[in-house]
């Protein structure tokens, strides 16, 4: 990201911040709260413009290191999480599979006997996937770890 977006993106950041402050303390919990989506929705954009040009500079530096040995596929993960979303409900991790998919151009399909819903767009030998995991399947794994350390084979 260029010096010129940084800077207003961090402008934007902190304005809305005082106003999400404002608010808060003249007790407009609604008011606040709308500041503190779009104080959530530039930390976002931030992070995915930061993304992007770590990207590149791991690309460029591949590039310029020869000897460093690569794998040939990558994968790229975006895990559709509950708290993610504003309604964190099983119908709302599939629309956003369903969503992303729409902006990749593929269809997403269940995997895993229904455990997941996944799309997935090939770009050579990268490959970016989004999935949803079922709250159902998500409870089985977290009890399965209770007994982690606890039993040797």
């Amino acid at each position: 990201m260029d010096l010129n977006t940084r800077y207003e993106l961090n402008q934007e950041l902190g304005e809305v911040s005082e106003w999400a402050r404002y608010y808060e303390y003249h007790g407009r919990a609604d008011a606040a709260e709308e500041y503190y989506r779009r104080i959530r929705d530039v930390e976002k954009t931030i992070a995915r413009v930061d993304l992007i040009d770590q990207l590149r500079d791991f690309a460029d530096f591949l590039e310029n290191e020869p000897g460093v040995p690569v794998n040939s596929k990558i994968d790229i993960h975006y895990s559709v999480l509950a708290n993610d979303l504003e309604d964190g409900s099983e119908d709302a991790k599939r629309a956003e599979v369903d969503r992303v998919a729409a902006i990749l151009g593929v269809t997403p399909a269940l995997k895993a006997d229904g455990e997941h819903y996944t799309a997935m767009r090939a770009f050579g030998p990268v490959e970016y996937h989004v999935t949803a995991i079922t709250e159902e399947h998500m409870t089985k794994i977290q009890a399965s770890d209770t007994y982690y350390g606890q039993v040797t084979p």
